[in-house]
């Protein structure tokens, strides 16, 4: 992902600029940890808990319960505390769109961030292929939802369109030079002089591709650095912190096996134009700039919560073309991040879907509070588990996975 932690921008008349939220107290100190947990059975949230129900460790010792809040939305439905405490339930919502095409289900995602899930206090953010925008707290008391949902659609239809113009043209500049590449290797007898033409228009072509190719993916990097930013950011803000990653499959074209086989024996006696026809075609992975584990724990020092929608894209048919799925490194980090954060995963193609389940995620849930045995301010990262006194195997816990001790 290209861009970094911005202020906001003007969205229309409805959005207007805004910076980052005040910097303020963030919620776990070496004193209080607040640890958001959400207790589900087949899905369904389970309400009917006390602090006494569950366990918290930190690095694996058993720590003293101080407070429970049962928080529905931004408010708190029931507490069970031996400690006055005053817990943080403000909703702050992170929406990141990484995207190629836009997908009509993303009106629908629209209408369920503004029209079913937001409240009055509640910050949105949103970061499409362009730019960030921010919510501003009038917007509903200037225009009806209806209009922020149809303004919000368009805007995502136009920046996914225009912050994709480089990607996409390198994508069909990538198809026409491996069509030109499976052209150069003719599936018949040649003699050494034609061979040699093939090595010389190889020598040609291959480096065009190579181009194109980084090009594409460049306008498609995901740095690492974005992420952890973004955590150290939140990191200051108070309450509720969801962040949303809508991320579309992606594909990069290649020759036929077939005609890769048979190109790799017309070159079998030049070993350099060999092997850059193996690197590209049979070898290549993307760089990840990606600290999996450092992330993970940024998020979730941050008590931030990562929810990973991946939209399923079918690949592009096109005739004498293979398309190779580029986005298993991708998935792989953020299905991890999200269970190391608490959150969600969802892997089909409507993002709507995977919106509501991760806005019901964040719409029900049990702040729990304790003060660690360990008050040194160390700097360590202290590794956070919950689980219930009496086990129960059909109830699933998800929390944040720790917190560094400063």
């Amino acid at each position: 992902m290209k861009h970094s932690v911005a202020p906001a921008v003007l969205l229309l008349a409805a959005l207007v600029l805004a910076g980052p939220p005040p910097a303020q107290e963030p919620d776990a100190t070496v004193t209080n940890v607040a640890v958001p947990v959400r207790v589900t059975v087949g899905g369904r949230f389970v309400d009917s808990l006390n602090r006494d129900d569950f366990v918290v460790k930190e690095n694996g010792r058993p720590q003293n319960i101080l407070a429970l809040y049962l928080v529905r939305r931004d408010a708190v439905a029931r507490e069970d505390a031996v400690r006055v405490l005053t817990p943080a339930v403000e909703r702050n919502w992170i929406l990141l769109f990484q995207l190629t095409d836009f997908h009509p289900k993303l009106a629908e995602l629209a209408q369920g961030l503004l029209g079913d899930t937001v409240r009055p206090g509640d910050r949105v953010t949103v970061q499409t292929p362009m730019r960030n925008y921010a919510l501003s707290p009038r917007a509903f008391d200037v225009k009806s939802p209806a209009t922020l949902i149809d303004e919000l659609t368009r805007l995502l239809r136009r920046d996914i369109q225009l912050g994709n113009t480089d990607y996409n043209t390198q994508f069909t500049e990538l198809k026409k030079i491996v069509r030109s590449i499976a052209d150069v290797s003719p599936m018949r007898s040649i003699d050494a002089a034609e061979e040699g033409n093939i090595q010389d228009e190889l020598g040609i072509i291959l480096p065009r591709y190579k181009d194109a190719l980084e090009k594409m993916d460049r306008a498609r990097v995901v740095d690492g650095r974005f992420f952890l930013q973004l955590a150290e950011r939140l990191r200051a803000i108070r309450g509720r912190k969801d962040v949303i990653l809508v991320y579309q499959r992606e594909f990069r074209p290649e020759i036929q096996p077939v005609v890769l086989n048979q190109l790799l024996y017309r070159v079998q006696n030049d070993a350099d134009l060999e092997a850059e026809i193996q690197s590209l075609f049979t070898l290549r992975s993307r760089d990840v700039s990606f600290d999996p584990d450092g992330i993970i724990r940024a998020f979730a020092d941050a008590a931030a919560t990562f929810h990973f929608l991946y939209m399923n894209k079918d690949p592009e048919d096109v005739v004498g073309l293979v398309m190779r799925e580029t986005s298993e490194d991708n998935f792989r980090v953020f299905s991890e991040l999200a269970r190391g954060t608490g959150g969600t995963v969802d892997t089909s193609q409507d993002p709507a879907e995977g919106f509501r389940t991760a806005s019901a995620a964040a719409g029900d849930y049990y702040l729990l509070y304790y003060e660690p045995r360990d008050k040194e301010p160390d700097g360590r990262f202290r590794v956070i588990s919950v689980e219930l006194k009496e086990p129960r195997p059909d109830h699933r816990l998800t929390f944040r996975s720790g917190y560094y001790a400063r």
